[in-house]
């Protein structure tokens, strides 16, 4: 760390901040992937942040490719740098997973990052389809890019899918308080990205007791539903039959699926705002570039989330 710090001093801070927008194939972007890259890895403590910074980084090289690509400079030597660099963070991100997965208490957060990043990298990639659509010449340069994000995307999938089943197997009686909290927390996620609740009864649910012994009202109202049912409400509507039918495993299961859709649509929107795809939901910046998969991207995961700090993009 004491080296970085010097190296941005001898270089000089304005230096430091300029290289946070710089791209492969820019003079300053190695002072961004190692000088910067350094000190917020430094400044990043516990092994759950560290886990999460390897995925960001991951995720950042995609929205590089991105960029590069609406500019018409993803060439094969900026594209070649980009893999190796998300090759990179993908490993570094499953070697502390696994070193995670070696505590006992340590599976949820495990499961977490795997989350996160599978959900981050489905977004990054569905948003870099959506600009092969519009971009012929785009398309060309990313397929590469693409075909990698997903097979890893395929890949943390799996990985995620495995931690949680060790999970619902850990929580034994446990696990219909677990899917009935995952059910209200998914609840509530949907309704933020919804203009309007869902489903229009008021559905009568059993009640359940908690661990308090206080009895848990499964009501739940979501109104006007769309036609035909978006995936979000579907996953919820699974993981409540699945509920009433007592499979509270899959109950839980399905309503993880829901906070992972939910957080997907909103990195998709904000990655579609960083790229200018979605015009009408971006304020003119007189074609500054922005910053690279910003850090609200991990709010939903509150204490999970890296160390924040004013570094900048790495």
């Amino acid at each position: 760390m004491l080296a970085g710090i010097l190296i941005v001093f001898l270089i000089g801070t304005g230096t430091s901040y300029a290289a946070e927008g710089a791209l492969p194939g820019d003079i300053l972007y190695p002072v961004k992937t190692s000088v910067n890259k350094s000190i917020r890895g430094a400044l990043t403590v516990s092994e759950e942040a560290k886990t999460l910074w390897s995925a960001t980084l991951a995720v950042r090289r995609l929205e590089e490719a991105g960029v590069l690509a609406i500019e018409g400079r993803l060439t094969d030597s900026t594209r070649a740098d980009i893999k190796s660099r998300l090759d990179k963070h993908v490993e570094d991100f499953k070697m502390r997973t696994d070193l995670l997965a070696q505590a006992e208490d340590k599976t949820e957060a495990v499961a977490d990052a795997q989350s996160y990043f599978e959900t981050t990298l489905k977004a990054h990639t569905s948003v870099l389809a959506e600009l092969s659509a519009v971009n012929p010449e785009a398309e060309q340069e990313l397929r590469p890019i693409l075909a990698v994000a997903r097979a890893y995307a395929d890949t943390v999938e799996k990985a995620r899918t495995a931690t949680e089943r060790v999970i619902t197997l850990k929580a034994g009686r446990n696990v219909q308080e677990r899917a009935f909290a995952k059910k209200k927390e998914a609840e509530n996620e949907y309704l933020t990205i919804r203009s309007r609740p869902s489903v229009s009864a008021v559905v009568q649910r059993p009640a359940v007791s908690g661990s308090d012994g206080a009895e848990m009202s499964m009501n739940s109202t979501l109104e006007h539903a769309p036609a035909p049912l978006d995936p979000v409400l579907e996953a919820f509507n699974t993981g409540t039959e699945r509920f009433d039918e007592g499979e509270y495993d899959e109950a839980f299961t399905a309503f993880q699926e829901v906070l992972r859709n939910v957080q997907e649509e909103k990195i998709k929107h904000n990655v579609r705002k960083r790229l200018k795809l979605d015009i009408d939901a971006i304020s003119s910046d007189d074609g500054e570039r922005g910053g690279l998969a910003d850090e609200t991207e991990l709010q939903y995961m509150d204490s999970k989330k890296p160390d924040k700090d004013s570094s900048g993009e790495n």
